[in-house]
């Protein structure tokens, strides 16, 4: 009885040089190892670093929202619903999303 032959593209394992975080994967995109996300990007674009934390932003509207929520706990928006007790929203649009499901609307 004779097997056919194995493709070759089956049995050629590479073994990267590099962490495997770093490896090219097939479509040509490489990932990058920083720790944090918000810092990818252009180089030449202006920073706004948070003033508590080592996250950076690329707008100070976000490194605003950034240390009021994270830092001080800041949250404007909360639902008008009697009886809900959430905690309150950093952004007007997840409050919207809240009050289409909440159980205390009439």
């Amino acid at each position: 009885m004779q097997f056919a032959s194995v493709p070759t593209w089956a049995t050629d394992v590479a073994t990267p040089a590099e962490p495997p975080s770093l490896v090219t994967p097939a479509h040509g995109h490489t990932k990058t190892s920083s720790k944090n996300k918000n810092c990818e990007g252009s180089p030449n674009k202006k920073r706004y670093p948070c003033s508590y934390c080592a996250k950076d932003f690329t707008r100070d509207a976000d490194r605003k929202r950034h240390e009021g929520c994270v830092h001080f706990g800041i949250r404007e928006f909360h639902c008008p619903y009697v009886g809900c007790l959430s905690k309150g929203f950093v952004r007007n649009y997840d409050l919207g999303r809240h009050m289409k499901s909440c159980r205390f609307r009439q």
